[in-house]
C-alpha cells in the first residue's frame, strides 16, 4: 500500500557519457514497455557540446522509481552500454510546479 510520501512525484536525473550513441538508443528502446507498465515518464536530453553526453529524466512515484532502479532489467541494460567514466545520479521532488512562482 502506497503512503502519501510514496505517491509524491520523484524525478531522477541520470547523466552519462556513452561511447556509442546508436548502442544507447537501441538499449533505451528496450525500456519503453517496462516504463509504461510502471507508470514512469521519461525524457532523454543530449548535451549541445558533446552528443554522447546524455541526461535521462525519469519521473514517477518513489515506489516506481525504486522498483526500476533496483530491477534486474535496468542492471542488464546498463551493462550493455559503454559508459565513459561513471554515471552521475540525483533525485528531486518538485518544489513549485512549472509555471508557478510561489
Amino acid at each position: 500500500m502506497d503512503t502519501k510520501a510514496d505517491a509524491k512525484l520523484v524525478s531522477v536525473f541520470i547523466q552519462v557519457e556513452v561511447a556509442d550513441l546508436d548502442n544507447f538508443k537501441a538499449a533505451h528502446r528496450k525500456t519503453a514497455q517496462t516504463h509504461r507498465e510502471l507508470g514512469l515518464s521519461e525524457a532523454v536530453f543530449q548535451s549541445t557540446e558533446n552528443p554522447n553526453k546524455l541526461t535521462m529524466l525519469l519521473s514517477g512515484t518513489a515506489n516506481t522509481i525504486e522498483r526500476w532502479m533496483s530491477s534486474e532489467e535496468r542492471r542488464t541494460l546498463a551493462g550493455e552500454l559503454q559508459i565513459i567514466g561513471s554515471a552521475t545520479v540525483w533525485q528531486t521532488t518538485e518544489l513549485y510546479p512549472m509555471g508557478t512562482y510561489e
